[in-house]
């Protein structure tokens, strides 16, 4: 599965991937003094400054970023698409999973994430290294569209052709009370499955078999089309990373996700 990487794999050939350390917090500084203590040897710092921008009036928590900014980023992380590409974060690949699915789109296609994170690096006896790290910058062009993505009115009617999925916790969904967002519940139509769902307790991805069991017990078929959102597009990366490993096709990402959707009064919830 060209979606995953394992420890050992890595471990065994570091050199033959650009490796890069993903940190969401909302403090930058906080990621660079996280990722100066610890982080895989060779790796580079990407924050979330990089996948993700402050939003505009009307847009989810974490939009996408824009393709002009993303391009000036990814050239300061040294990235060329012709890389082979591994991803990991400490937060169960939830932010990695979201790296993996903006890299795709600009174009870079050999894109894998650490199953298990910094986690099994170092359960598997990885070496860890500090301090801050040099990177000499690209001058790598990339695009944008390459992946599947949905708007707030193509989710409206989404259910009426496919299965829209919500990676949000079951909580979330059923219409408890959330402190993230104006209104609770969910978009009509959609189907609850949690992210930390498909990850076991060592925060690696579930086997295929499994994923393949729990996206079929929704009634996912290979020519089903499919959509996920969760709060703020984060995610429903990490749910749309399980659906290709357990062999389904691409799905698509709804960016502005409940954060946007519970933010316009117009917008129908269900709960």
């Amino acid at each position: 599965m060209t979606q995953l990487i394992e420890a050992a794999d890595l471990r065994a050939a570091p050199k033959n991937y650009r490796i890069v350390a993903i940190h969401f917090d909302a403090d930058t500084e906080d990621s660079r003094a996280a990722f100066a203590a610890e982080h895989i040897p060779g790796a580079v710092l990407a924050d979330r400054l990089i996948f993700s921008r402050a939003p505009e009036k009307g847009e989810g928590r974490n939009p996408l970023p824009r393709r002009e900014q993303l391009e000036k980023d990814v050239r300061t992380l040294g990235l060329l698409l012709g890389d082979r590409i591994v991803l990991y974060d400490a937060k169960k690949n939830v932010f990695a999973s979201r790296a993996w699915w903006v890299l795709r789109n600009a174009g870079f296609t050999d894109v894998r994430i650490l199953n298990g994170g910094l986690k099994a690096w170092k359960a598997a006896g990885g070496e860890i290294a500090s301090g801050d790290v040099t990177v000499r910058p690209s001058s790598v062009e990339i695009s944008d569209d390459r992946l599947p993505a949905i708007s707030g009115d193509d989710a409206a009617v989404f259910p009426q052709r496919g299965i829209l999925l919500d990676a949000r916790s079951a909580a979330r969904f059923s219409g408890q009370p959330d402190p993230l967002d104006p209104r609770p519940g969910h978009v009509p139509g959609a189907v609850n499955i949690p992210w930390e769902g498909l990850i076991d307790d060592q925060d690696r991805f579930l086997p295929a078999s499994e994923l393949r069991e729990r996206f079929a017990s929704l009634g996912i078929k290979p020519d089903t089309a499919v959509a996920a959102y969760c709060g703020s597009g984060v995610s429903a990366a990490h749910v749309l990373v399980s659906l290709e490993v357990a062999g389904f096709p691409t799905g698509a990402l709804y960016p502005g996700s409940w954060s946007e959707w519970a933010a316009d009064p117009r917008r129908p919830v269900e709960a």
